[in-house]
């Protein structure tokens, strides 16, 4: 119960009260109920014991500052999204919220709901069904039946190989299946707020109506799969070797990355490629521009590599990195 109804109360009439020289005792005591009850209310803060040391949450991250904004870079792709990850700053984009194919990229997305609901040590083993392959689907890790392999195995397969047979077996063994990832998939998109209102068929990243992202999304999808460390780990490695059981032998898988860029410079960090058909060439690649985390998504590219180079020159050369303070203060 509320007690400032009664210290209101106390008020009422002040304005008559006498000016006295010294407060009676009743005059004190009454300040002091009234102190009291303005603390309860929390009118009135405690003053911190004189030994804490106060903390203030304050971004260290450094902003990104537009130098120019003329002659944005002429490149391949029709759609494309460049941020500064650490400060969440958008630097470039055209046609980002437009929606297209995201190929294997969607894979990122596979995977990030795959570890929301696995641990990486959880054992699969792999059946006739897990095996079957089509036109579509090929069995390129040559997985056997009776394979016993771990979820992190599997992950790594469809991060670095970009594995479909993969992607189709953590379908199969979903909790309720297929169906079940599909919609999980669907929900984590929304639950990260994607634009996109993605309808799930596949969790391989092939054409499929209603499944779409922009660019934007995939920016924002890659920057969530990245809090995952296992994820960051994978996107960034070039090549693994995996090593399974069957009932009589050790099975090898050799992985290699598909992303051309992990190979040809230092600076980047992953993260995903994706190619068919209608998507065209995409990727989102997590690098550095000036010492500065960058992502960088093409889609519809027709040389995603060239089109991702020449995004981050441009980057580099209109764009510094300025603290808070010195912008603050005009120090420019």
């Amino acid at each position: 119960m509320s007690v400032l109804p009664t210290v209101r109360e106390l008020f009422q009439g002040v304005n008559a009260v006498p000016i006295q020289q010294k407060l009676r005792l009743d005059q004190v005591i009454a300040c002091w109920l009234m102190a009291f009850a303005l603390l309860l209310e929390g009118a009135i803060s405690q003053l911190p014991p004189a030994d804490l040391t106060l903390t203030y949450e304050v971004s260290v991250a450094q902003i990104p500052i537009a130098q120019s904004q003329f002659g944005l870079p002429q490149i391949s792709a029709p759609s494309y999204y460049a941020m500064d990850l650490a400060s969440a700053s958008l630097l470039v984009a055209s046609q980002a919220g437009e929606l297209r194919y995201p190929a294997s990229t969607l894979k990122l997305l596979t995977a990030t709901t795959i570890l929301n609901q696995f641990s990486a040590s959880d054992i699969i083993v792999l059946t006739q069904a897990d095996v079957e392959t089509n036109q579509a689907i090929k069995n390129d890790l040559f997985w056997q039946v009776g394979e016993v392999v771990s979820v992190e195995s599997l992950v790594a397969s469809l991060l670095i190989n970009s594995d479909n047979l993969s992607a189709q077996i953590l379908a199969a063994h979903y909790p309720g299946g297929a169906e079940a990832l599909y919609a999980a998939m669907a929900a984590l998109a929304k639950n990260i707020n994607l634009a996109s209102d993605i309808k799930i068929s596949n969790a391989i990243g092939f054409d499929a109506q209603g499944q779409l992202l922009s660019a934007r999304d995939l920016a924002i999808l890659a920057k969530e799969a990245l809090r995952q460390p296992l994820i960051r780990n994978l996107v960034a490695t070039k090549r693994q070797l995996i090593t399974t059981k069957t009932e009589f032998s050790l099975v090898d898988h050799s992985l290699t990355n598909t992303n051309g860029l992990l190979f040809s410079d230092p600076a980047v960090k992953g993260v995903k490629t994706g190619t068919t058909e209608l998507a065209g060439e995409v990727l989102i690649t997590l690098t550095t521009v000036k010492n500065h985390p960058v992502l960088v998504v093409v889609m519809g590219s027709l040389d995603r590599y060239s089109d991702t180079q020449s995004l981050l020159t441009w980057l580099a050369d209109h764009y510094r990195w300025q603290s808070w303070s010195d912008v603050a203060y005009n120090e420019l």
